[in-house]
């Protein structure tokens, strides 16, 4: 079961009724519990500061089209197979290197994300460095209309890292207000000596004008929180987050990501934060409310990554069979669900996020204390071979080799041994049909020289 393990400690981590209140001042919170779940800073950037980070955004130009991530049908279909495709995410991204025009902004996010880790009652330590700065433009025109979906920014990713995402930081680029009276004020008759000044004035009230929107709100776990102008929201990475859908306008933000060592007490903390969320939701949708299923499943695909790690194996399988289950009543109708094999293009992101539930299930089963019992080898088995054909890349290439080496754990060698055959393949990333006329030829070479052999043999004597 060795390359069960090897497989799913890959993956095992890759997880991976909104309330419209905002916070208000410095040093309140989004949520109730003993720490806060998003932490607000406000009028942290000037209005001046906000065009001059979006003037960077377009040094080389935002494009509307860029980083539009196409996953197949969107959580929000709502099982009706009458909706057309949505994305799971439709943002127009644009990085901004660390260079003489941005060392001020990396100063600057950093200093904010450090006192608002102190402020918050984090206190993580072992905070290092930022990643790349990124601006994101969420605009009402764009095909589908920008939003991104619920996911966290750190979800376990494979193996161990030095440094880990802790600390989110997003910071409110655009203005949602209308302010047509300060629009009006720039029309009003100038001398010639203020027509430039006025001139530069219509024109920035113009550009405030057509960038003011409807939608787009951050919800960091049951709550929006604040759409004010030069506001920083700060929250630690592992908290579950999405942008609801523009719906009018355009909406530009900076995010930022501040790295760290990753302690046992974050990943405790993370832990706990996901279990509460769990209840939070139960308790909510007793009371009548929401638990909105696509935040349901990405937590429990967080958890089930985290208790892998934590080595809790009988808790990872019943969170990946409740994940299991719940994509199953989310996807019913999707395409990217079907047992169909796609070994050409790319996975939907429905086929990898429930492969990955399979896979965890498997890395779990094999710990169990006798995972050689008939029923958990045919439903490991099972679980790997469906995640096989609902997924493709390396992912596909993982699930086969858990495949394999449950095949072989129930004593089918040939089988086992054709599906390695076929898993070496997608991992050298050799193209299907080369590969086949290949082994096809190796094969053939390997049955004929013995009897090439032999016949040599038989000649001389």
């Amino acid at each position: 079961m060795r390359r069960v393990l090897t497989a799913a400690a890959w993956l095992a981590v890759c997880a991976g009724t909104t309330s419209n209140s905002a916070p208000g001042g410095a040093g309140e919170h989004t949520e109730t519990a003993a720490l806060p779940r998003a932490w607000h800073v406000p009028e942290a950037f000037s209005i001046a500061e906000c065009a001059k980070i979006r003037a960077l955004g377009t040094r080389h130009g935002v494009s509307e089209s860029a980083g539009v991530l196409r996953y197949g049908p969107s959580y929000d279909d709502k099982y009706r197979k009458d909706r057309p495709p949505a994305e799971v995410r439709s943002t127009a991204l644009q990085w901004l290197e660390r260079d003489a025009d941005t060392k001020w902004l990396y100063t600057r996010i950093m200093d904010v994300a450090s006192l608002a880790n102190v402020d918050a009652g984090w206190n993580y330590e072992g905070i290092s460095h930022l990643q790349k700065l990124q601006i994101g433009m969420y605009a009402a025109h764009a095909d589908p209309p920008g939003h991104y979906m619920w996911h966290a920014d750190e979800d376990w990713q494979a193996g161990e890292r030095q440094h880990v995402r802790v600390l989110s930081v997003s910071v409110q680029l655009t203005d949602p207000q209308v302010r047509p009276l300060l629009f009006r004020a720039s029309l009003e008759p100038a001398s010639s000596s203020r027509c430039a000044i006025t001139s530069r004035s219509h024109a920035l009230r113009l550009r405030d004008m057509m960038q003011e929107y409807d939608g787009a709100d951050l919800q960091v776990g049951f709550t929006n929180v604040s759409r004010s102008q030069g506001s920083v929201i700060v929250f630690s990475s592992y908290e579950m987050h999405k942008v609801h859908p523009i719906t009018r306008g355009t909406r530009l933000s900076l995010v930022a990501w501040v790295m760290g060592a990753g302690s046992p007490d974050y990943w405790r903390r993370a832990i706990s934060t996901q279990e509460e969320l769990l209840r939070e939701g139960t308790r909510l949708e007793a009371a009548g409310g929401d638990f909105p299923a696509p935040m349901k499943y990405e937590t429990l695909a967080i958890l089930g990554s985290a208790m892998l790690r934590q080595q809790n194996w009988q808790r990872a399988i019943d969170l990946s069979l409740a994940e299991i289950s719940l994509a199953k009543r989310m996807h019913a109708h999707s395409v990217a669900l079907r047992d169909v094999v796609r070994p050409f293009g790319n996975a939907t992101f429905h086929g990898d996020s429930l492969g990955k539930a399979y896979l965890r299930y498997s890395a779990a089963a094999s710990h169990l204390e006798d995972p050689h019992t008939t029923q958990t080898i045919r439903s490991a088995r099972a679980g790997c071979d469906r995640a096989s054909r609902i997924t493709s890349g390396m992912m596909r290439t993982l699930s086969l080799e858990c495949r394999s080496d449950w095949e072989y754990a129930a004593g089918d060698l040939p089988q086992s041994m054709l599906t390695k055959h076929e898993a070496m393949g997608l991992r050298l990333k050799v193209p299907r049909p080369v590969w086949v006329v290949a082994s096809g030829a190796a094969m053939a070479f390997l049955l004929l020289c013995p009897l090439v052999v032999l016949a040599a043999g038989d000649s001389e004597s």
